[in-house]
């Protein structure tokens, strides 16, 4: 009963010890990512379990272990933030068979207000001068992948942009920006 009593103790101090490295971490991924500092604290000591059952001594210190481990809380926010605050452990345990079908229906039920590309260049013929919505036209049809020098660039830019229309760079520049700011006020609108 005393090496009970002793070894609940030393697992009491050791947890004093760790417990200010686990709040720091998850206040600095609370402030990181408007979560709830509540649950990532308790998911920090849950990672601080999981350290004293997966500890090996010859590998490393206990704080360096449990500092990396704690990097896991960025996971844990991403997920959280992605499910929209839904628990990761409510993630992983399988559904019912009515909760799935509950789930698909209304999945289903949902009707999207999407717009077409053609919708979008409509839009844009008002708004942008023909150049840029001939620039706008050959990004979004990707037309600039036909006709690209390089085989492994993978984005549009200024530079392939003037080779398409034989313009100089700064034209083609300002071009740019006037399609990057009809995207940043108007195409995005259409989609939200």
């Amino acid at each position: 009963m005393k090496v009970m009593k002793n070894a609940f103790i030393k697992g009491i101090n050791m947890f004093e010890k760790y417990v200010m490295i686990i709040r720091k971490r998850a206040h600095e991924y609370s402030k990181k990512y408007h979560i709830d500092y509540s649950e990532l604290e308790s998911q920090g000591f849950l990672i601080y379990c999981e350290c004293l059952q997966n500890y090996d001594v010859s590998k490393s210190n206990f704080c360096t272990y449990l500092y990396i481990q704690l990097g896991r809380l960025n996971d844990f926010a991403k997920t959280y933030i992605r499910q929209k605050g839904f628990l990761i452990q409510d993630y992983y345990n399988k559904p019912a068979l009515d909760d799935k079908i509950d789930f698909e229906e209304n999945i289903q039920s949902i009707e999207y207000d999407l717009i077409s590309c053609d919708d979008l260049l409509e839009t844009a013929k008002d708004e942008l001068s023909s150049e840029a919505y001939e620039l706008l036209v050959w990004i979004l049809k990707r037309e600039w992948e036909k006709d690209r020098k390089k085989k492994d660039r993978k984005i549009p830019n200024i530079s392939s942009a003037s080779r398409y229309f034989n313009k100089n760079r700064k034209f083609m520049e300002k071009i740019w920006d006037e399609c990057k700011n009809f995207w940043l006020t108007e195409g995005l609108m259409l989609y939200v």
